[in-house]
C-alpha cells in the first residue's frame, strides 16, 4: 500500500482531472459498492471520472438517477488483497500480505475536506491492524519454524511500524540470540527498555527481564580462544556470590539502579565510564575486582544516569548530578560510614563526597583517578582531544561494526586480552547510547576539583600506573601531593 497509484491492466497510470475523482473511485472500491448502495448526486464528478477511465473500461463505473457504483470484479486493490490474504493462515498468504503492506493507507493523499479524510484515517487504522495481526502470525511461524533471517527481518519490521509492541522486542532478542548475535540482543532490550520508560513511564515485563537475564548468562565470546581461568572462577563465584539490584530516586527524579553484594562492612564505589550493574557481573574486565571486593564487605556500586540500568533519557550529564547521585545511593542503601573507592573519573567524585560528608566516609581510595579533565589541564593539553572523541561517538557508538568503540577500548585497556577487549566493546554500546556518550565525554573532560583536594581530611591512598594510557601518572602525582597526607603507590 503506502501512497495511491490507479493503474490500467497495462499497468500504466492512470491520470484523472481532479483528486476527488481519485478520490471518488478509491472510495467505490474501498466499499466494494454494489449498484444499489452507492448513491450520491456526483454528476460533475462522475463525468469527469468516466472521461478518465473511458479508455480503460467503459463499463467500470455505473450509475443511476440515485446511485453511482463500480464494477467490483474488474478491478484490483493492494488493500483489498491484503485483507483477502490476512484471513488464510499459511506462511504463503501471510508472507503476501505482509508485502503488500509497504505503509499507510493512501499516504500522503489528502482532499482537505473533512468527510473523506475522516473516512482515509479509519480506513488507515482498520488495514494497519490487520496488517500487523497479520505480521505477528507470520513471525510467530518463522519463530517456530526456524526461519531466523526472516523473522529478524520481519521483527525490525513490526517494530518500525509499532515501537511499543514488548514482545514483539523479545521476540528479536530471542531471535539474536539463536544466531549467536548476543550483542544484538542485549542492544535491543536496552532500546525497548528506554522506550518503555520514555513513553510509558514503565519497565520491561518479567519475561524481557527473565530473557535479558538469560542471554547475559551465556558467552560473551562466539569465536577465539576464551579465557577459561576467568570462566571458571566466574562460574565457581556465581554458586556462593550474588547481587541485588535496586532502585533509587536522584534529587531531579532521575532513576539510579544499585546493585549490593558481598557481607561484611559497607564498601562503596563511585561509578566510572562505563558500567552496566548486570553485563559488568560476568565481566572478565571487572569481574575479579568485584569478587574480591565483596569477599569481606558488602559492596555498593550504582549506574549513573544516562548509562547501565538507570535512566537513559537524560537532558544533561553534569559532575554535580555525579556526586549527588552517590549521595541518593548511599541514603538508599542506609549505610552510615564506609571506605569509599574512586576509579578514572569517578575519583573526582568520591573526592568531592569526602569534602561534603566527612563524617560518612572513612577512608579514601583512587585508583587512576584525576582531579582535572583534559578540559582543565591548562595549555599543553586543551580539549580538542575530548571533542574529537565526543565527535568519534556520536558518529559510530551505535553501529555494528566496532571499529569505533576498539578506540575507547583500546586507550582503556591497552594491554588487555582478546576477551577483554570483546566485552569492553560490547559494554560501551549496551551501557549508554551515543548522545550520552559524547556528554559522558564533555563532562569528564570539564571535571575541576583541584580547590577541594586540600579540604579532605579523611585518609586516603592514591594509586596510579605509571604507564596509564588514559589519565596520565602526572595526575596521580598532583592528587597525592595536594590531597593532606595521602599516601601514594605507583604501579
Amino acid at each position: 500500500m503506502g501512497g495511491l497509484s490507479i493503474l490500467s491492466m497495462q499497468n500504466e497510470e492512470i491520470t484523472f482531472p481532479t483528486k476527488k475523482c481519485k478520490a471518488l473511485l478509491t472510495y467505490l472500491v474501498m466499499m466494494r459498492s454494489a449498484e444499489e448502495q452507492a448513491r450520491a448526486s456526483l454528476r460533475q464528478t462522475l463525468a469527469a471520472l468516466r472521461k478518465a477511465c473511458e479508455d480503460v473500461d467503459a463499463s467500470l463505473i455505473k450509475a443511476g438517477t440515485d446511485s453511482v457504483a463500480i464494477a467490483i470484479d474488474t478491478v484490483s486493490a493492494d488493500a483489498l488483497d491484503l485483507e483477502d490474504y490476512s484471513k488464510i493462515s499459511t506462511i504463503e498468504a501471510l508472507q503476501q500480505a505482509t508485502e503488500l503492506y509497504q505503509g499507510d493507507f493512501l499516504d500522503g493523499f489528502s482532499l482537505r475536506e473533512a468527510a473523506f479524510d475522516e473516512w482515509v484515517m479509519q480506513e488507515r487504522n482498520r488495514l494497519q491492524h490487520i496488517a500487523l495481526a497479520a505480521m505477528q502470525k507470520l513471525l510467530t511461524q518463522y519463530d517456530k519454524t526456524g526461519a531466523t533471517a526472516q523473522g529478524i527481518k520481519l521483527a525490525q519490521k513490526l517494530i518500525a511500524i509499532d515501537p511499543l509492541q514488548e514482545a514483539t522486542h523479545r521476540t528479536l532478542m530471542r531471535l539474536y540470540r539463536s544466531t549467536g548475535e548476543r550483542e544484538r540482543a542485549l542492544q535491543q532490550y536496552e532500546t525497548c527498555r528506554v522506550l518503555l520508560q520514555d513513553e510509558l513511564g514503565v519497565e520491561p515485563d518479567t519475561l524481557t527481564r527473565t530473557l535479558y537475564q538469560e542471554v547475559l548468562a551465556t558467552s560473551a565470546v562466539d569465536s577465539g580462544t576464551p579465557n577459561t581461568q576467568t570462566e571458571q572462577k566466574s562460574k565457581s563465584s556465581d554458586l556462593n556470590l550474588k547481587q541485588a539490584i535496586r532502585f533509587c530516586s536522584a534529587d531531579d527524579g532521575a532513576r539510579i539502579a544499585y546493585a549490593t553484594s558481598g557481607t561484611g562492612p559497607p564498601l562503596v564505589k563511585a561509578a566510572n565510564w562505563l558500567s552496566h550493574l548486570e553485563y559488568d557481573w560476568r565481566s572478565p574486565v571487572w569481574r575479579h575486582w568485584l569478587d574480591f571486593l565483596s569477599t569481606d564487605h558488602t559492596l555498593i556500586r550504582y549506574d549513573p544516569r544516562g548509562c547501565g540500568l538507570s535512566d537513559w533519557n537524560v537532558d544533561q550529564i553534569r559532575f554535580d548530578m555525579w556526586v549527588q547521585e552517590l549521595d541518593a545511593v548511599v541514603e538508599a542503601a542506609g549505610v552510615e560510614r564506609f571506605p569509599l573507592i574512586g576509579i578514572s573519573q569517578g575519583g573526582a567524585t568520591a573526592i568531592a563526597y569526602a569534602v561534603q560528608y566527612p563524617q560518612r566516609v572513612s577512608h579514601l581510595i583512587l585508583y587512576g583517578a584525576y582531579a582535572r579533565g583534559k578540559a582543565k589541564r591548562g595549555p599543553t593539553e586543551p580539549g580538542e582531544e575530548e571533542l574529537a572523541l565526543a565527535q568519534l561517538a556520536k558518529l559510530g557508538w551505535g553501529q555494528d561494526n566496532p571499529a569505533f568503540r576498539q578506540v575507547f577500548t583500546t586507550l582503556f585497556i591497552p594491554e588487555g586480552t582478546q576477551e577483554q577487549h570483546q566485552w569492553f566493546n560490547d559494554l560501551q554500546r549496551v551501557s549508554t547510547s551515543a548522545d550520552n556518550a559524547a556528554k559522558f565525554i564533555h563532562a569528564m573532560g570539564n571535571i575541576d576539583v583541584q580547590h577541594l583536594l586540600s579540604e579532605v581530611s579523611v585518609p586516603t591512598l592514591v594509586l596510579h600506573a605509571e604507564n596509564d594510557a588514559r589519565v596520565p601518572f602526572s595526575e596521580g602525582r598532583l592528587l597525592a601531593s595536594k590531597i593532606p597526607d595521602a599516601a601514594f603507590i605507583p604501579l
